[in-house]
Protein backbone atom coordinates (compact mmCIF):
# COMPACT_ATOMS: atom_id res chain seq x y z
CA UNK A 1 0.00 0.00 0.00
CA UNK A 2 3.22 2.49 1.08
CA UNK A 3 4.11 2.19 -2.68
CA UNK A 4 1.18 3.21 -4.06
CA UNK A 5 0.22 5.99 -1.47
CA UNK A 6 2.14 8.94 -3.83
CA UNK A 7 0.18 7.55 -6.59
CA UNK A 8 -3.35 7.67 -5.10
CA UNK A 9 -2.34 11.20 -3.57
CA UNK A 10 -1.87 12.47 -7.17
CA UNK A 11 -4.86 11.07 -8.57
CA UNK A 12 -7.20 12.89 -5.10
CA UNK A 13 -5.41 16.20 -5.81
CA UNK A 14 -5.69 15.90 -10.07
CA UNK A 15 -9.46 15.39 -8.63
CA UNK A 16 -9.92 17.99 -6.79
CA UNK A 17 -7.91 20.55 -8.69
CA UNK A 18 -9.92 19.55 -11.47
CA UNK A 19 -13.60 20.60 -9.92
CA UNK A 20 -12.16 23.90 -8.15
CA UNK A 21 -11.13 27.00 -9.74
CA UNK A 22 -10.91 30.38 -8.06
CA UNK A 23 -10.09 33.84 -8.52
CA UNK A 24 -6.31 34.04 -8.36
CA UNK A 25 -4.01 36.54 -6.57
CA UNK A 26 -0.68 37.63 -7.89
CA UNK A 27 1.12 34.77 -6.89
CA UNK A 28 -1.12 32.49 -8.22
CA UNK A 29 -3.24 31.67 -5.29
CA UNK A 30 -6.56 31.24 -4.93
CA UNK A 31 -8.41 33.72 -3.62
CA UNK A 32 -12.91 34.48 -2.63
CA UNK A 33 -12.17 37.95 -4.16
CA UNK A 34 -9.99 41.02 -4.85
CA UNK A 35 -10.77 44.38 -6.60
CA UNK A 36 -8.20 45.97 -8.20
CA UNK A 37 -7.71 49.96 -10.16
CA UNK A 38 -5.45 50.62 -12.56
CA UNK A 39 -4.01 54.33 -12.24
CA UNK A 40 -4.02 56.30 -15.40
CA UNK A 41 -1.31 56.56 -17.76
CA UNK A 42 0.07 53.45 -16.09
CA UNK A 43 0.28 49.48 -16.17
CA UNK A 44 0.32 49.70 -12.30
CA UNK A 45 -2.36 49.18 -9.91
CA UNK A 46 -3.80 48.78 -6.70
CA UNK A 47 -5.82 46.79 -5.05
CA UNK A 48 -7.55 44.88 -2.40
CA UNK A 49 -8.61 41.31 -1.30
CA UNK A 50 -9.34 39.21 1.61
CA UNK A 51 -7.28 40.17 4.80
CA UNK A 52 -6.24 43.59 2.97
CA UNK A 53 -5.24 46.57 5.25
CA UNK A 54 -6.70 49.30 2.42
CA UNK A 55 -5.33 49.79 -0.93
CA UNK A 56 -2.05 47.95 -1.87
CA UNK A 57 -0.17 48.58 -4.86
CA UNK A 58 0.74 45.52 -7.03
CA UNK A 59 4.77 44.55 -7.72
CA UNK A 60 3.13 43.48 -11.42
CA UNK A 61 1.97 45.31 -14.58
CA UNK A 62 -1.44 44.31 -15.24
CA UNK A 63 -0.36 43.97 -19.30
CA UNK A 64 2.24 41.23 -17.86
CA UNK A 65 1.41 39.77 -14.96
CA UNK A 66 -0.59 39.98 -11.85
CA UNK A 67 -4.52 38.23 -10.54
CA UNK A 68 -6.10 39.25 -13.53
CA UNK A 69 -3.73 37.40 -16.17
CA UNK A 70 -3.58 34.86 -13.84
CA UNK A 71 -6.95 34.29 -13.57
CA UNK A 72 -8.01 34.90 -17.30
CA UNK A 73 -5.33 32.36 -18.13
CA UNK A 74 -6.93 29.53 -15.48
CA UNK A 75 -10.31 30.32 -17.19
CA UNK A 76 -8.69 29.79 -20.71
CA UNK A 77 -7.14 26.21 -19.75
CA UNK A 78 -10.87 25.01 -19.01
CA UNK A 79 -11.01 24.52 -22.82
CA UNK A 80 -11.60 21.31 -24.19
CA UNK A 81 -12.09 20.05 -20.37
CA UNK A 82 -15.64 17.91 -20.04
CA UNK A 83 -16.73 19.60 -17.41
CA UNK A 84 -15.86 23.47 -18.31
CA UNK A 85 -17.30 26.13 -19.35
CA UNK A 86 -16.43 29.73 -19.89
CA UNK A 87 -17.70 33.08 -21.92
CA UNK A 88 -15.47 36.26 -22.55
CA UNK A 89 -17.18 39.36 -22.68
CA UNK A 90 -16.60 42.88 -24.02
CA UNK A 91 -18.03 45.71 -25.71
CA UNK A 92 -15.08 47.30 -27.59
CA UNK A 93 -16.11 45.26 -31.41
CA UNK A 94 -13.31 44.01 -32.94
CA UNK A 95 -12.62 44.85 -36.57
CA UNK A 96 -13.50 41.06 -37.72
CA UNK A 97 -16.90 42.02 -36.39
CA UNK A 98 -20.07 42.16 -38.65
CA UNK A 99 -22.86 43.10 -36.66
CA UNK A 100 -23.61 46.73 -37.04
CA UNK A 101 -26.22 47.18 -35.05
CA UNK A 102 -25.73 47.63 -31.37
CA UNK A 103 -28.09 45.23 -29.43
CA UNK A 104 -25.38 43.98 -27.00
CA UNK A 105 -24.94 45.26 -23.94
CA UNK A 106 -22.62 47.96 -22.50
CA UNK A 107 -20.47 45.07 -20.59
CA UNK A 108 -16.94 44.29 -19.95
CA UNK A 109 -16.18 40.82 -18.43
CA UNK A 110 -15.76 36.65 -18.27
CA UNK A 111 -17.43 34.02 -16.21
CA UNK A 112 -15.67 30.35 -15.80
CA UNK A 113 -17.16 27.29 -14.20
CA UNK A 114 -16.01 23.64 -13.67
CA UNK A 115 -19.44 22.13 -12.95
CA UNK A 116 -20.72 21.31 -11.00
CA UNK A 117 -18.15 22.58 -8.28
CA UNK A 118 -17.53 26.11 -8.47
CA UNK A 119 -16.08 29.30 -10.75
CA UNK A 120 -15.65 32.79 -10.40
CA UNK A 121 -17.17 35.91 -12.25
CA UNK A 122 -14.90 38.64 -13.35
CA UNK A 123 -16.17 42.41 -14.05
CA UNK A 124 -14.06 44.88 -15.38
CA UNK A 125 -13.99 48.16 -17.08
CA UNK A 126 -11.30 47.65 -19.62
CA UNK A 127 -11.95 48.36 -23.29
CA UNK A 128 -10.62 45.51 -25.63
CA UNK A 129 -9.88 42.62 -23.48
CA UNK A 130 -8.62 40.26 -24.57
CA UNK A 131 -9.50 40.10 -27.85
CA UNK A 132 -6.67 37.47 -29.17
CA UNK A 133 -8.87 34.07 -28.22
CA UNK A 134 -7.66 32.09 -25.74
CA UNK A 135 -4.92 34.80 -24.81
CA UNK A 136 -4.60 37.61 -22.20
CA UNK A 137 -3.74 39.94 -24.36
CA UNK A 138 -3.76 43.60 -22.75
CA UNK A 139 -4.82 46.55 -24.88
CA UNK A 140 -2.01 49.22 -25.38
CA UNK A 141 -5.01 51.82 -25.06
CA UNK A 142 -5.55 50.40 -21.77
CA UNK A 143 -2.86 52.47 -20.22
CA UNK A 144 -4.36 55.77 -20.84
CA UNK A 145 -7.29 55.68 -18.79
CA UNK A 146 -7.75 54.45 -14.84
CA UNK A 147 -9.97 51.47 -14.81
CA UNK A 148 -11.20 49.06 -12.40
CA UNK A 149 -11.26 45.03 -12.23
CA UNK A 150 -12.98 42.62 -9.48
CA UNK A 151 -13.33 38.66 -9.60
CA UNK A 152 -15.53 36.85 -7.12
CA UNK A 153 -14.91 33.63 -6.46
CA UNK A 154 -18.55 31.05 -6.34
CA UNK A 155 -20.07 28.03 -6.43
CA UNK A 156 -21.33 25.83 -9.35
CA UNK A 157 -24.66 26.89 -8.29
CA UNK A 158 -24.62 30.28 -9.25
CA UNK A 159 -24.16 29.71 -12.96
CA UNK A 160 -27.61 29.83 -13.15
CA UNK A 161 -28.00 32.81 -11.48
CA UNK A 162 -24.79 34.44 -14.21
CA UNK A 163 -26.94 33.21 -17.07
CA UNK A 164 -30.22 35.13 -15.37
CA UNK A 165 -28.65 38.29 -15.25
CA UNK A 166 -26.82 38.39 -18.79
CA UNK A 167 -29.47 36.86 -20.69
CA UNK A 168 -31.41 40.40 -19.95
CA UNK A 169 -28.43 42.82 -20.22
CA UNK A 170 -26.72 40.53 -23.48
CA UNK A 171 -22.98 41.16 -23.42
CA UNK A 172 -21.15 40.70 -26.57
CA UNK A 173 -19.26 37.49 -26.17
CA UNK A 174 -16.04 37.10 -27.95
CA UNK A 175 -14.90 33.79 -26.81
CA UNK A 176 -16.29 31.44 -25.34
CA UNK A 177 -16.16 27.82 -24.58
CA UNK A 178 -19.38 25.29 -23.80
CA UNK A 179 -18.47 20.96 -23.63
CA UNK A 180 -21.39 19.58 -25.69
CA UNK A 181 -22.38 17.98 -22.12
CA UNK A 182 -22.89 21.20 -20.36
CA UNK A 183 -24.83 23.01 -23.23
CA UNK A 184 -27.60 20.50 -23.60
CA UNK A 185 -27.90 20.69 -19.59
CA UNK A 186 -27.97 25.11 -19.82
CA UNK A 187 -29.70 25.93 -23.64
CA UNK A 188 -30.56 29.65 -22.48
CA UNK A 189 -26.51 29.27 -21.35
CA UNK A 190 -25.74 27.74 -25.23
CA UNK A 191 -27.72 30.74 -26.96
CA UNK A 192 -26.84 33.57 -24.85
CA UNK A 193 -22.51 32.10 -25.58
CA UNK A 194 -24.01 32.39 -28.74
CA UNK A 195 -25.07 35.94 -28.63
CA UNK A 196 -28.45 34.74 -29.27
CA UNK A 197 -31.65 36.95 -27.69
CA UNK A 198 -33.28 34.75 -24.73
CA UNK A 199 -35.31 36.90 -22.62
CA UNK A 200 -37.90 39.88 -22.65
CA UNK A 201 -37.42 41.24 -18.98
CA UNK A 202 -36.26 44.69 -18.60
CA UNK A 203 -34.32 44.88 -15.59
CA UNK A 204 -33.87 42.03 -12.58
CA UNK A 205 -32.12 41.96 -9.16
CA UNK A 206 -30.20 38.61 -8.40
CA UNK A 207 -28.81 37.63 -4.75
CA UNK A 208 -24.97 36.49 -5.08
CA UNK A 209 -22.51 35.14 -2.21
CA UNK A 210 -19.04 34.49 -2.53
CA UNK A 211 -17.78 30.87 -2.21
CA UNK A 212 -17.43 30.82 1.38
CA UNK A 213 -20.03 34.00 2.21
CA UNK A 214 -17.64 36.82 3.17
CA UNK A 215 -19.87 38.87 0.50
CA UNK A 216 -22.97 39.20 0.21
CA UNK A 217 -23.49 40.73 -2.67
CA UNK A 218 -26.95 42.27 -5.20
CA UNK A 219 -26.03 42.04 -9.28
CA UNK A 220 -28.70 44.58 -11.33
CA UNK A 221 -29.25 43.97 -14.83
CA UNK A 222 -31.03 45.97 -17.15
CA UNK A 223 -31.93 45.38 -21.07
CA UNK A 224 -31.11 47.44 -23.73
CA UNK A 225 -35.33 48.42 -24.03
CA UNK A 226 -34.66 49.63 -20.11
CA UNK A 227 -34.82 53.44 -21.27
CA UNK A 228 -33.74 54.50 -17.58
CA UNK A 229 -30.78 55.88 -15.81
CA UNK A 230 -29.65 52.51 -13.83
CA UNK A 231 -28.20 54.13 -10.53
CA UNK A 232 -31.10 56.60 -10.11
CA UNK A 233 -34.21 54.49 -11.08
CA UNK A 234 -32.94 50.70 -10.05
CA UNK A 235 -29.67 50.71 -7.44
CA UNK A 236 -30.50 53.79 -5.48
CA UNK A 237 -34.08 52.84 -4.53
CA UNK A 238 -32.98 49.20 -4.15
CA UNK A 239 -30.06 49.73 -1.82
CA UNK A 240 -32.30 52.49 -0.19
CA UNK A 241 -29.49 55.30 -0.07
CA UNK A 242 -28.22 58.30 -1.90
CA UNK A 243 -25.18 57.65 -4.28
CA UNK A 244 -21.71 58.99 -5.11
CA UNK A 245 -21.31 57.52 -8.72
CA UNK A 246 -17.70 57.32 -10.95
CA UNK A 247 -18.27 56.65 -14.35
CA UNK A 248 -16.95 57.99 -17.75
CA UNK A 249 -17.82 61.31 -18.62
CA UNK A 250 -16.87 61.46 -22.17
CA UNK A 251 -20.19 62.32 -24.21
CA UNK A 252 -21.05 64.99 -26.74
CA UNK A 253 -21.89 68.23 -25.38
CA UNK A 254 -25.52 67.54 -23.36
CA UNK A 255 -24.95 63.78 -22.98
CA UNK A 256 -23.71 63.54 -19.91
CA UNK A 257 -26.12 63.25 -17.14
CA UNK A 258 -25.72 65.62 -14.51
CA UNK A 259 -26.13 64.74 -10.91
CA UNK A 260 -29.51 63.51 -9.85
CA UNK A 261 -31.11 65.52 -7.13
CA UNK A 262 -34.93 64.76 -7.71
CA UNK A 263 -35.62 62.18 -5.74
CA UNK A 264 -35.57 63.40 -2.14
CA UNK A 265 -33.34 61.08 -0.02
CA UNK A 266 -31.86 59.24 -3.28
CA UNK A 267 -29.47 61.80 -4.91
CA UNK A 268 -27.26 60.57 -7.30
CA UNK A 269 -24.05 62.44 -7.15
CA UNK A 270 -21.44 62.57 -10.30
CA UNK A 271 -18.00 62.48 -9.06
CA UNK A 272 -15.17 65.11 -10.34
CA UNK A 273 -12.12 63.89 -8.91
CA UNK A 274 -10.24 61.27 -7.14
CA UNK A 275 -7.28 60.82 -5.18
CA UNK A 276 -5.09 57.86 -3.71
CA UNK A 277 -4.47 59.19 -0.54
CA UNK A 278 -0.55 58.19 0.78
CA UNK A 279 0.49 57.22 -2.16
CA UNK A 280 0.59 60.67 -4.60
CA UNK A 281 -1.94 59.95 -6.91
CA UNK A 282 -4.71 61.95 -7.89
CA UNK A 283 -6.72 62.58 -11.15
CA UNK A 284 -9.74 64.31 -12.65
CA UNK A 285 -12.81 62.24 -13.74
CA UNK A 286 -12.34 63.15 -17.15
CA UNK A 287 -8.99 60.51 -16.67
CA UNK A 288 -11.12 57.55 -15.76
CA UNK A 289 -12.84 55.15 -17.21
CA UNK A 290 -13.89 53.01 -13.96
CA UNK A 291 -17.12 52.48 -13.69
CA UNK A 292 -18.38 52.36 -9.59
CA UNK A 293 -20.47 53.76 -6.74
CA UNK A 294 -20.55 54.27 -3.00
CA UNK A 295 -23.55 54.63 -0.96
CA UNK A 296 -23.53 57.72 1.07
CA UNK A 297 -23.28 57.36 4.51
CA UNK A 298 -26.99 59.10 6.27
CA UNK A 299 -26.43 62.42 8.03
CA UNK A 300 -28.32 60.76 11.39
CA UNK A 301 -24.86 58.48 11.34
CA UNK A 302 -25.84 55.35 10.14
CA UNK A 303 -23.24 52.24 10.38
CA UNK A 304 -20.89 51.75 7.49
CA UNK A 305 -21.64 47.85 7.89
CA UNK A 306 -24.14 48.83 5.99
CA UNK A 307 -22.67 50.90 2.97
CA UNK A 308 -21.99 49.24 -0.56
CA UNK A 309 -19.95 49.61 -2.98
CA UNK A 310 -20.85 48.64 -6.69
CA UNK A 311 -19.01 47.37 -9.32
CA UNK A 312 -20.02 47.45 -13.24
CA UNK A 313 -20.56 48.42 -16.66
CA UNK A 314 -23.23 51.36 -17.47
CA UNK A 315 -21.61 55.27 -17.85
CA UNK A 316 -24.18 57.98 -16.44
CA UNK A 317 -24.70 59.15 -19.90
CA UNK A 318 -28.66 59.34 -21.73
CA UNK A 319 -27.00 57.43 -24.75
CA UNK A 320 -26.64 54.67 -21.87
CA UNK A 321 -30.96 54.51 -21.22
CA UNK A 322 -30.31 52.50 -24.52
CA UNK A 323 -27.85 49.97 -23.60
CA UNK A 324 -28.03 47.14 -21.61
CA UNK A 325 -25.53 46.31 -18.54
CA UNK A 326 -25.53 46.23 -14.92
CA UNK A 327 -23.64 46.35 -11.14
CA UNK A 328 -22.61 44.17 -8.82
CA UNK A 329 -23.05 45.63 -5.42
CA UNK A 330 -21.46 44.68 -2.57
CA UNK A 331 -22.20 45.00 1.47
CA UNK A 332 -18.54 45.63 2.61
CA UNK A 333 -17.04 47.91 4.82
CA UNK A 334 -13.46 47.06 3.92
CA UNK A 335 -13.81 47.34 -0.04
CA UNK A 336 -16.58 50.60 0.46
CA UNK A 337 -14.13 52.04 2.78
CA UNK A 338 -11.37 52.17 0.32
CA UNK A 339 -13.61 53.69 -2.43
CA UNK A 340 -15.31 56.10 -0.65
CA UNK A 341 -12.14 57.47 0.49
CA UNK A 342 -10.75 57.75 -3.18
CA UNK A 343 -13.51 60.66 -3.70
CA UNK A 344 -12.35 64.52 -3.57
CA UNK A 345 -14.88 66.57 -5.29
CA UNK A 346 -17.98 65.95 -6.20
CA UNK A 347 -20.53 67.58 -8.59
CA UNK A 348 -23.03 69.38 -5.81
CA UNK A 349 -26.50 69.47 -6.16
CA UNK A 350 -27.06 73.06 -5.30
CA UNK A 351 -25.96 74.99 -8.41
CA UNK A 352 -26.56 73.18 -12.12
CA UNK A 353 -23.97 71.85 -13.92
CA UNK A 354 -21.82 74.13 -15.73
CA UNK A 355 -21.22 73.22 -19.93
CA UNK A 356 -17.76 73.07 -21.19
CA UNK A 357 -16.61 76.36 -23.02
CA UNK A 358 -13.63 74.34 -24.76
CA UNK A 359 -14.94 71.54 -26.46
CA UNK A 360 -17.66 69.00 -26.48
CA UNK A 361 -17.77 67.52 -23.22
CA UNK A 362 -20.02 68.21 -19.73
CA UNK A 363 -17.98 69.50 -16.91
CA UNK A 364 -18.38 71.88 -13.92
CA UNK A 365 -14.64 72.16 -13.38
CA UNK A 366 -11.74 73.90 -15.23
CA UNK A 367 -9.54 71.07 -14.07
CA UNK A 368 -11.18 68.77 -17.26
CA UNK A 369 -10.91 71.92 -19.59
CA UNK A 370 -6.90 71.96 -19.05
CA UNK A 371 -6.47 68.47 -18.20
CA UNK A 372 -8.45 68.31 -21.84
CA UNK A 373 -6.31 70.59 -23.78
CA UNK A 374 -3.00 69.00 -22.37
CA UNK A 375 -3.23 65.67 -21.92
CA UNK A 376 -5.59 64.73 -25.01
CA UNK A 377 -2.95 67.17 -27.61
CA UNK A 378 0.36 67.51 -26.03
CA UNK A 379 1.38 63.97 -24.96
CA UNK A 380 0.43 60.75 -23.90
CA UNK A 381 2.28 61.33 -20.40
CA UNK A 382 0.21 63.12 -18.03
CA UNK A 383 2.26 63.34 -14.92
CA UNK A 384 3.33 66.97 -15.81
CA UNK A 385 -0.41 68.03 -16.12
CA UNK A 386 -1.24 66.07 -13.29
CA UNK A 387 0.76 67.95 -10.66
CA UNK A 388 -0.47 71.10 -12.76
CA UNK A 389 -3.84 69.95 -11.83
CA UNK A 390 -2.97 69.43 -8.66
CA UNK A 391 -1.65 72.84 -7.52
CA UNK A 392 -3.98 75.23 -9.62
CA UNK A 393 -7.36 73.74 -9.04
CA UNK A 394 -7.59 70.45 -6.53
CA UNK A 395 -9.90 71.07 -3.47
CA UNK A 396 -8.02 68.13 -1.19
CA UNK A 397 -11.48 67.80 0.92
CA UNK A 398 -14.64 66.27 0.01
CA UNK A 399 -17.50 68.49 -1.27
CA UNK A 400 -19.92 68.20 2.00
CA UNK A 401 -23.80 68.76 1.18
CA UNK A 402 -25.15 70.76 4.01
CA UNK A 403 -28.97 71.60 5.43
CA UNK A 404 -30.72 72.34 3.94
CA UNK A 405 -29.81 70.91 0.41
CA UNK A 406 -28.83 67.59 1.85
CA UNK A 407 -31.05 64.37 1.24
CA UNK A 408 -32.82 64.18 4.71
CA UNK A 409 -31.92 60.87 5.53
Amino acid sequence: MGAHLPVLLCVLLSICSSHSISCLDDEGNPVEWFVGYKFPDSYKYAYIQPGSNGWKVSDHSINKSGMLRRTFELMYSLRNSSDGIYGMYNDAKPQLHTVHDVWWGHMKGAFAFQLPATGFWIIHSIPKLSQKPDTYSFPESGHVYGQHFSCFSLNGSDLNKIVTQLIISRPLFQDTYVSSAIANEYPDLKLLLENKKVATNLSNVQHFASRNGSLQMLHFSKSVAYGKDLYASLVAPRLGFALNVETWRHAEEGGNEPSYCEAKHLWVLNIQSLQFRGLNISFPNFADHAKWATTIMPIDGGKSTKMWICLGDINRQFSQFRRGGGTMCIQSEAIWTVFNDLIVKRENCKTPPKSRVFGSYQSGSMETIVWDICYRRVSGTYSFVKNLIDYLFYTLEPVEISSPSSPPF
